[in-house]
């Protein structure tokens, strides 16, 4: 999708989450650990596509996740 675009490289450049959802807008998952953190990149990329009006959650667990997700 166009907004999808603006705010995200292509799968396997440095900041992009583990999971995309691109439905009516563009979420990102970032799945970590417990004691995971965000790296430099991951952060940035969180900031740009929070600030475009995106969601980028970080999940720890598949529960996070679902709930991310809305399930």
């Amino acid at each position: 999708c166009p907004f999808c675009h603006r705010v995200a490289r292509p799968r396997g450049t440095p900041g992009t989450p583990d999971i995309i959802v691109a439905r009516a807008g563009f979420m990102g998952i970032e799945i970590k650990t417990g004691t995971g953190k965000l790296n430099a990149n991951q952060t940035e990329l969180q900031r740009r596509v929070r600030q475009a009006g995106g969601l980028y959650e970080v999940a720890r667990s598949i529960e996070d996740a679902l709930h991310s997700l809305g399930q």
